[in-house]
C-alpha cells in the first residue's frame, strides 16, 4: 500500500480480515466459511529495503498464525 503508514496498513488489513471472515462460499451445495491471517510491515525504518520489508511482513504473518490465526499482526 503506497503512501500508507503502519496505522493505515493495520486498519486496511483488519478491514480485509473482517471482510473475508464474513464471506460464505457455496461449493457443491455446501456452505464454506474461512478466515485469513495477515502480517503488516512498513518502510518507515531508515535502512529497510524491499527484501527486509517482505521478511518482516512474513514474520508478522507467522506470528498471527502462531497466536491463533484469523488476526492481524504488525511487525515491531
Amino acid at each position: 500500500l503506497s503512501d500508507t503508514d503502519e496505522t493505515g496498513g493495520r486498519v486496511f488489513a483488519e478491514r480485509l480480515r473482517k471482510a473475508v471472515e464474513g464471506l460464505e462460499v457455496l461449493h457443491h451445495g455446501q456452505s464454506i466459511r474461512f478466515t485469513i491471517s495477515l502480517g503488516v510491515a512498513d518502510l518507515s525504518h531508515p535502512s529497510i529495503d524491499y527484501a527486509d520489508l517482505i521478511a518482516w511482513a512474513d514474520r508478522a504473518l507467522f506470528a498471527s498464525k502462531k497466536a491463533g490465526r484469523n488476526r492481524v499482526t504488525v511487525y515491531e
